[in-house]
């Protein structure tokens, strides 16, 4: 485990609370114990932490998200009890809250108690039209634990899902992770369709971005969302040009 001294200067270095930081700290150790069990390759990694741990986006994230490749819901939850076991052996308690099979796939929510906090994790995974999927191997080098293998979504399949994530649910996180991409070099991200869906979505949203994501970013980005909404409008208005 982290000793508390390292925990507090990691606090400080990220500029956030000490919830994030644990948080983050047991998704790292989840993934770390996951990719040790036989059968875990056939789970890809994706979703808003993959943005965080792959794409080194700024926000931190609650969720883990999964697509199951040629996998049963039985194996899932075999290889994910397994795992909460052994991040059991580190000296972290985790409690399994609910684990169940879904019409898609399966779900599951945990809660970690390290450091004085009760980290609830909510985990999914997707068993939808994914045969054809082959993941991408990734070494995982962080302040946290030693490096570790990960699987995760192909790189591009990942930008596919967080903009199908904006189009069909809309939430303040899905904005902020468009804003993100849009600084890299993700094509998809860029399309003109695209960015004329993402800009009306944003004309029509009244989020209090500041309000709903403020806990989730770095003191020195979270101080630009007060004025989130103009700034990625503004950015999505350089890409389209002064035809669109």
């Amino acid at each position: 485990m982290l000793n508390r001294e390292n925990l507090e200067k990691f606090t400080r270095q990220q500029q956030t609370d000490i919830k994030n930081v644990v948080r983050e700290y047991c998704q790292h150790l989840f993934l770390s114990c996951l990719y040790q069990e036989a059968g875990s390759e056939k789970l890809l990694f994706k979703g808003g932490t993959a943005l965080r741990i792959i794409f080194h986006s700024p926000r931190f994230s609650e969720d883990l998200d999964f697509t199951g490749v040629n996998i049963r819901q039985s194996e899932v939850e075999e290889i994910f009890i397994a795992t909460l076991a052994n991040v059991e052996h580190t000296g972290i308690h985790v409690e399994l809250m609910e684990g169940k099979p879904t019409t898609g796939g399966y779900l599951g929510n945990a809660i970690f108690s390290a450091y004085g906090q009760d980290i609830k994790v909510h985990i999914e995974v997707s068993l939808r039209n994914s045969h054809q999927l082959n993941g991408t191997r990734t070494l995982v080098e962080s302040d946290y634990l030693p490096p570790y293998t990960l699987v995760h979504l192909p790189p591009e399949e990942i930008v596919k899902g967080k903009i199908q994530a904006l189009m069909n649910r809309s939430k303040p996180r899905d904005f902020y992770d468009y804003f993100y991409l849009l600084s890299g070099n993700y094509p998809l991200v860029k399309e003109k369709d695209t960015l004329i869906q993402v800009r009306k979505l944003l004309e029509q949203t009244d989020i209090n971005f500041h309000g709903e994501l403020r806990r989730f970013l770095p003191a020195s980005h979270a101080m630009h969302l007060k004025d989130f909404k103009k700034i990625l409008k503004q950015k999505i208005q350089e890409y389209l040009g002064d035809d669109a």
